[in-house]
C-alpha cells in the first residue's frame, strides 16, 4: 500500500524574519513547510504543488493578502483550501469581514502566541488530513466504478447527475432531463430494482435492469443506480417465447388434418376397420387429442409470458357460468361414475372478468380433479362471498397431494402421476395458465390437500362491484408495493351527475353504467383490474405499474367515449366523465388515504363532454336537407347546410365537418368540382364525404387516392344511410332498454 503523501504548510509573509519565527514554531508539528515572500509567489506554489494549508499575512507588497485570497478562491483547485489571515495590527471590521468572507478560516493578530498558533495549525491540519482520506477514499471508488462492467450513476438530493462511468454513457443518450424521468421517478424508492428502457449513444432502444441504494457523497446523502444491460437476455428469452408460439401455430393446422383422417378412418368412412386396428387407430387418436390439448396450452402460456393477453371483461353471472362448465363434463362424470355437483350461493355478485378465461380456469380446474378422482368418487364445485371477493372452491375426494407435491402443483409441465392412478395424463400447464389467468384477473389460486383425504383447488376473485373489495385489494396491493419496492397506481373515471342519472332512468340506469364499464374498458392489457363502483357511478382501474402507464389507457377510454353512443328507449343519453391518477407511494401511503385523494382530485378534475360529431350537407333541395337534417339531430349530430357548391366550400374550410354529404348536381359548381376542391386544401382534404344523388351519373365512384367515396342512389333507405355515416365517423350505437 502507498504511503500518502506528507500534508504541506504554505507560509506567505513579505517579511522573511517573519517567516523564519513562523516556522520555528510551527516545526514540532512535523509537517512539511514552503516560504514565500509575495502573494504572486504563492499562486506559483499552489499551481505546482498540492498544499493542505495557507498561512498569510494581511499586508504584503504588491498584491495583499486579502486580493492573493480572492485569486486563490477563483480557481477550482484551490477553491477549499484553508486560509489563516495573519495581521500585525487589529485591522478594521472591513478587512476582517472580506478576510472571512474569502473562506478564511481565522484571523491571527500579532504578536502571535506559539501554543495558540500550534493548537490552530494541528487542528486544521487534522481537518485536512480526514478530507483528504475521503478524497482518496472516494478517487479509489471511483476507480473501481470506472472499471465496473455494469453503467453507475450518482445523483445528489437535487436530482442532479454528479457522477456517471463510461458504460452509463454508452448506456444513455437522452438529456438530463430526460434521464430524470427515466429514472428517477423509480429510483427514488429505497433499494429499487425494475426495467426500463433507455436509448444508447448509438440511437439503440436498449433494456436495462436498474437497482438504486441510498449512499453518502461528499458528506451528502445520495442515491448509487447502476443500469445492467439485459437486452440480449430478453432477446433470448423473447426469442425462445416467439419460438414456442410460432412452432405451435404451425404445429396446430397439420395435426388438426392428422386428427381429423384418424378420426374418419376409425368411423369407417373409408372401409371397414378390424377390432385389431381400431384399437390401434384409438391410441393415434387420443395422443392426436393430447398433442392439440398440449400445442392450446404452450399457446396460451406464451401469451402470458410475453405480456400479450388481453381481457374482453364483462359481467358474468357465476352460477350460469358454473353450470355451463359442469354440463361440459356431464358425460365424463358418467362414464368414470364420479358424482360432479356444483353450487353457487344466491348473494354472490356478477364477476367483473373475461368470461372466456374464468371458464378456462373453471375447465382446467375440474379437469384436474376428474384425472386425480378414482370410480365412484365426488367433485364438488362451490362458490360463495368471503370479504370482499368471491370464493371458488373445486374439490374433490381423490388421491390427495403431499405437502411437496402441493407446493409444485403450479409450476409448468408438473402433472404429477394421474396416469397411475388411473387419470389422464396432461400436459402439465393447465394449472399454471389457471393460476397466471387469475393472478391477472386480481385474484389468486392456490391448493390444499393431504395425502389420501382428496383436494381442494381454491381461487378468490375480488368483488369488482364492491368499495371493500377495492380497499382489500388496495391494502394488498401497497403492501406489496413497499416489500418489492414498487408502485400502485389508481385511474379514477366518473359519471357526471350520476345520482341524476340515477333518477331519471331508474333501474335502467343499472344497466347502462355495467354496460359502459364493459365498452369504455374493452381490451384494456390483462394486468390492470377494474373496478366498477355503480353506488358511487365510478370505475377505478388499478395497476401495479407506474402512472406513466395511464395516459395509453386514457387515451382508448376517451376514444371508445367518443365512439360509442348510449340510446335509452332509441334517445341519446347525454352524460359527462371525469378523470384523474394517483400513486403509492408518490401521492399517499395507505389504502383510505389512496382513495380518498382520488375521489377528490376526480371531483377537481376537468369534465369532458362528447362533443357532437359535425355533418355538412350539401344539396340545392331544401325539403332534402331538412329531412336529412331531422334524423341527424334525433341521433344528436350536428348538421350545417349548404345549398351551392360555392357555400359548401365555405363551410367545410371554416366550420371543419367530420363528414360531408354531398349532392352532384348542384346550382353554379358542381359536385364533382366541390371534390376536386376539397382535395387540392390541406385543411379540408381529409374529410369524408358520401355522394347522394338522384341522377344516372356513370362517374358514381370518385377515386381520392386509395379511397374511394361511397354513393348512395335517392331515395335513400335511412338504416343504409347512417350505416354508412356511423362506419365513416367511427361510431355505433349501444341500446340500453329500460327493464
Amino acid at each position: 500500500m502507498n504511503k500518502p503523501k506528507p500534508m504541506q504548510i504554505l507560509l506567505v509573509d513579505h517579511d522573511p524574519s517573519n517567516l523564519l519565527s513562523l516556522e520555528a514554531m510551527l516545526e514540532d508539528l512535523d509537517h512539511p513547510m514552503v516560504r514565500v515572500n509575495s502573494g504572486e509567489e504563492a499562486l506559483r506554489i499552489l499551481q505546482e504543488q498540492d498544499i493542505a494549508l495557507i498561512l498569510m499575512d494581511v499586508h504584503m507588497s504588491g498584491i495583499d493578502g486579502i486580493e492573493t485570497a480572492q485569486l486563490i478562491r477563483s480557481r477550482e483547485a484551490t477553491l477549499h483550501t484553508p486560509i489563516i489571515f495573519i495581521t500585525g495590527e487589529s485591522g478594521s471590521e472591513e478587512i476582517i469581514r472580506r478576510a472571512y468572507a474569502l473562506g478564511g478560516v481565522d484571523y491571527l493578530i500579532k504578536p502571535l502566541v506559539p501554543e495558540i498558533l500550534r493548537d490552530k495549525v494541528h487542528t486544521f491540519m487534522a481537518k485536512q488530513y480526514v478530507a483528504l482520506s475521503l478524497i482518496q477514499s472516494e478517487r479509489s471508488l471511483l476507480r473501481i466504478l470506472e472499471q465496473h462492467t455494469d453503467g453507475v450513476l450518482i445523483v445528489n438530493d437535487q436530482d442532479t447527475i454528479v457522477y456517471f462511468n463510461d458504460q452509463a454513457g454508452s448506456l444513455l443518450k437522452q438529456s438530463e432531463d430526460q434521464l430524470k424521468k427515466a429514472l428517477f421517478g423509480r429510483a427514488h424508492q429505497r433499494d429499487t430494482i425494475c426495467e426500463l428502457e433507455l436509448v444508447n449513444a448509438s440511437e439503440e432502444l436498449k433494456i436495462v435492469e436498474m437497482r438504486s441504494m441510498e449512499i453518502e457523497w461528499k458528506g451528502d446523502p445520495a442515491l448509487l443506480i447502476t443500469l445492467r444491460d439485459i437486452t440480449q437476455e430478453k432477446k433470448i428469452n423473447s426469442m425462445k417465447t416467439e419460438f414456442v408460439s410460432v412452432a405451435s401455430h404451425e404445429l396446430r393446422t397439420p395435426l388438426s388434418n392428422i386428427t381429423e383422417a384418424v378420426s374418419q378412418v376409425i368411423d369407417g368412412l373409408y372401409g371397414e376397420v378390424s377390432q385389431e386396428q381400431q384399437a390401434i387407430l384409438g391410441i393415434a387418436h387420443r395422443n392426436c387429442k393430447r398433442l392439440g390439448r398440449l400445442i392450446r396450452d404452450l399457446l396460451d402460456i406464451s401469451r402470458i409470458e410475453s405480456g400479450k393477453v388481453v381481457f374482453n371483461r364483462i359481467f358474468v353471472d357465476v352460477g350460469t357460468l358454473f353450470l355451463k362448465v359442469c354440463d361440459s363434463f356431464k358425460e365424463t362424470a358418467s362414464e368414470r361414475k364420479i358424482e360432479l355437483i356444483h353450487e353457487v350461493g344466491g348473494d354472490v355478485p356478477l364477476a367483473f372478468a373475461d368470461a372466456d378465461r374464468l371458464e378456462q380456469v373453471l375447465v382446467n380446474l375440474i379437469g384436474n380433479a376428474f384425472k386425480f378422482t378414482p370410480s365412484g368418487g365426488r367433485i364438488a364445485v362451490k362458490a360463495g362471498i368471503e370479504g370482499g371477493c368471491i370464493r371458488c372452491v373445486v374439490s374433490d375426494t381423490g388421491i390427495g397431494m403431499s405437502p411437496e407435491q402441493t407446493e409444485k402443483i403450479f409450476e409448468k409441465f408438473e402433472s404429477g402421476n394421474s396416469a397411475a392412478h388411473g387419470g389422464d395424463s396432461g400436459t402439465g400447464l393447465g394449472l399454471a395458465i389457471a393460476q397466471q389467468l387469475v393472478r391477472l384477473h386480481g385474484g389468486d389460486l392456490w391448493a390444499e390437500s393431504e395425502l389420501g383425504q382428496g383436494s381442494q383447488l381454491i381461487f378468490r376473485l375480488p368483488d369488482y362491484q364492491s368499495e371493500v373489495g377495492l380497499l382489500e385489494c388496495l391494502a394488498e396491493r401497497i403492501a406489496k408495493a413497499d416489500a418489492g419496492h414498487t408502485r400502485t397506481s389508481l385511474m379514477g373515471i366518473s359519471l357526471n351527475e350520476w345520482p341524476e342519472l340515477q333518477a331519471r332512468y331508474g333501474a335502467a340506469a343499472s344497466l347502462f353504467f355495467r354496460k359502459l364499464g364493459e365498452v369504455l374498458t374493452e381490451g384494456i392489457h390483462a394486468e390492470v383490474n377494474v373496478w366498477c363502483l355503480e353506488d358511487s357511478g365510478e370505475l377505478v382501474i388499478v395497476s401495479d405499474a407506474c402512472v406513466n402507464r395511464f395516459p395509453l389507457i386514457q387515451q382508448e377510454i376517451l376514444y371508445r367515449y367518443e365512439k360509442y353512443r348510449f340510446l335509452m328507449n332509441q334517445k341519446p343519453m347525454e352524460f359527462g366523465l371525469r378523470l384523474a391518477t394517483v400513486c403509492h407511494p408518490c401521492d399517499a401511503a395507505g389504502a383510505p388515504q389512496l382513495r380518498g385523494l382520488l375521489r377528490e382530485r376526480v371531483s377537481n378534475a376537468i369534465l369532458l363532454v362528447n362533443t357532437p360529431k359535425t355533418v355538412l350537407i350539401v344539396d340545392d333541395e331544401k325539403h332534402i336537407v331538412q329531412l336529412f337534417e331531422r334524423y341527424f339531430q334525433h341521433k344528436s349530430i350536428r348538421v350545417i347546410k349548404a345549398y351551392n357548391g360555392e357555400q359548401a366550400l365555405e363551410l367545410a374550410a371554416r366550420d371543419m365537418p367530420d363528414l360531408i354529404l354531398l349532392d352532384m348536381v348542384l346550382p353554379g359548381i358542381s359536385g364533382y368540382e366541390v371534390i376536386e376542391c376539397l382535395k387540392e386544401k390541406i385543411g379540408t382534404s381529409h374529410i369524408p364525404k358520401i355522394i347522394v344523388t338522384g341522377t344516372d351519373v356513370t362517374r358514381m365512384k370518385i377515386d381520392e387516392g386509395q379511397i374511394s367515396i361511397p354513393v348512395l342512389r335517392k331515395p335513400i333507405e335511412m338504416d343504409t344511410l347512417f350505416a354508412q355515416v356511423y362506419k365513416l365517423l367511427d361510431m355505433e350505437e349501444i341500446e340500453v332498454s329500460s327493464p
